[in-house]
């Protein structure tokens, strides 16, 4: 008999406000299109650089790397080649795109028709621009992460791999936000957290606790594509 009670109770705080996991396992690339810090080295001999291109960060904060790019360079300063040699693999083509785009002058219109050296490129990823969660409970914060419709029961934004949800009431309309499904947004509102109550353990079989969740009222927060910077 108690263990119904208590399922009939669970039951009635699932049906009272929308429940929502934790952690959906729909995890993206995240927030941050910051350009880091991003030191250039040369070793190419008898050669000048004019204009050392810096390279786009991709929409992946805080990978820190060193890349090396071989490099072939003609008589008038053009890189005609670019190979990586090292480094982690999402960074590489966008060092050797910048390593392309790249001008030199050779010392001396004389010499061999190419000259061969490396472009090194030291990454270091943006600071994660998202404040800490449980310190900005009850307070207006604009969160930057992945949106998404498609969570097991509602809309959520995934922030540091954690999912912040948008509660919604009544008859709330989703269909303005599908064009922002899988993008980089952000949210701006007042940010709240369910705790669920914590009830005594039954003898028996042991019923799953509701999750605890960060959430956003979906009526009050406003949610737009986070522009590029």
């Amino acid at each position: 008999m108690r263990t119904e009670l208590v399922s009939l109770l669970i039951l009635s705080l699932l049906i009272s406000r929308p429940l929502l996991p934790q952690n959906t396992g729909e995890r993206t690339g995240s927030s941050g299109s910051a350009t880091p810090d991003t030191k250039i080295a040369t070793r190419i001999p008898n050669t000048a650089a004019i204009d050392l291109v810096r390279p786009q960060y991709p929409e992946r904060p805080h990978i820190n790397s060193e890349v090396s790019v071989r490099v072939r360079i003609d008589r008038a300063g053009r890189v005609v080649s670019a190979r990586a040699t090292s480094g982690h693999p999402l960074l590489k083509t966008p060092a050797i795109d910048a390593a392309l785009k790249s001008k030199f002058k050779r010392k001396s219109p004389r010499g061999p028709r190419y000259i061969t050296g490396t472009i090194t490129y030291s990454f270091k990823g943006p600071e994660d621009p998202n404040p800490d969660l449980r310190g900005r409970i009850g307070q207006e914060v604009t969160l930057r992460g992945t949106f998404s419709l498609r969570g097991k029961i509602g809309p959520f934004v995934l922030v540091r791999g954690n999912a912040v949800y948008l509660v919604a009431a009544g008859s709330f309309s989703w269909q303005p936000y599908s064009r922002l499904e899988g993008k980089i947004v952000s949210v701006t509102g007042v940010l709240h957290f369910f705790k669920a109550p914590v009830e005594p353990e039954p003898p028996g079989p042991i019923a799953a606790r509701p999750p605890d969740y960060f959430y956003f009222e979906a009526a009050s927060a406003v949610v737009k594509a986070a522009e590029r910077k």
